[in-house]
């Protein structure tokens, strides 16, 4: 009986695992089809601010908080706030370095972000 119970145990605890795998692995792929739609479908000026992020990696960008392209490289994560400026207008922010990997798998990446 005890041993019945434990193997229920460790196979409910096995799918359990398995179905947070596949689900992360699902969202993961999610998340990237969305950066990678975002970055072909992006505006000019937003390709060149992106271009300047990948020229200069390690640089901090003063960008406008609430401007909407600044509101949509944060929500995908392109980018993140570095620093809080005391300046109420702008804030520092870094670049995403995977995004640079993503950009370097994508054939359609390449040709518009490393021209």
């Amino acid at each position: 009986m005890f041993k019945s119970i434990f193997f229920k145990f460790i196979f409910i605890v096995f799918i359990c695992l398995l179905v947070i795998f596949i689900m992360n692995y699902f969202y993961r792929k999610n998340v990237k089809n969305k950066i990678i739609n975002y970055l072909l479908s992006c505006s000019n000026l937003e390709q060149e601010i992106l271009k300047s992020f990948l020229q200069n990696p390690h640089k901090n960008f003063p960008l406008t908080k609430d401007a909407n392209i600044t509101k949509n490289l944060l929500q995908l994560n392109i980018i993140f706030l570095k620093e809080i400026v005391s300046d109420a207008k702008y804030n520092n922010y870094v670049f995403n370095p995977l995004i640079k990997k993503i950009i370097h798998k994508n054939k359609d990446l390449k040709k518009i972000y490393h021209e």
